[in-house]
């Protein structure tokens, strides 16, 4: 299929940095429509546990080198989340919860696609 005007995507891991979405500004400015921020908000604790037990993990997943990444993740990546706050383009879903209620949280948020 073809990419219209009115085709919707989700950009997954996207802006990480200041340099990410000022990038992202410069090349795409107004021929994208940025809706919203979809943000996994998850406690560290939960977050560290999971990576350390996922199935597929990396090679790396040592939680040293995971508190590292979070770390870094604090660093570059919450200021541009509090920017998307800040300009109520967040909508925030609580990971720490069941994946079956995240998914439904997650489903409830993307439904205002339609109506953002």
């Amino acid at each position: 299929s073809s990419v219209t005007s009115t085709s919707t995507f989700l950009i997954d891991g996207f802006p990480r940095s200041q340099e990410n979405w000022s990038t992202w500004q410069n090349i795409i400015g107004e021929k994208a429509n940025v809706r919203f921020m979809l943000f996994y908000d998850c406690a560290e604790s939960v977050c560290i546990d999971r990576v350390l037990n996922r199935q597929d993990g990396r090679a790396d997943d040592t939680e040293s080198i995971v508190k590292k990444r979070i770390q870094g993740y604090n660093t570059s990546t919450v200021p541009i989340i509090d920017d998307f706050r800040s300009s109520g383009m967040l909508r925030a879903v609580q990971a720490g919860a069941a994946v079956e209620q995240v998914f439904e949280d997650t489903e409830r948020v993307m439904a205002e696609i339609n109506d953002v």
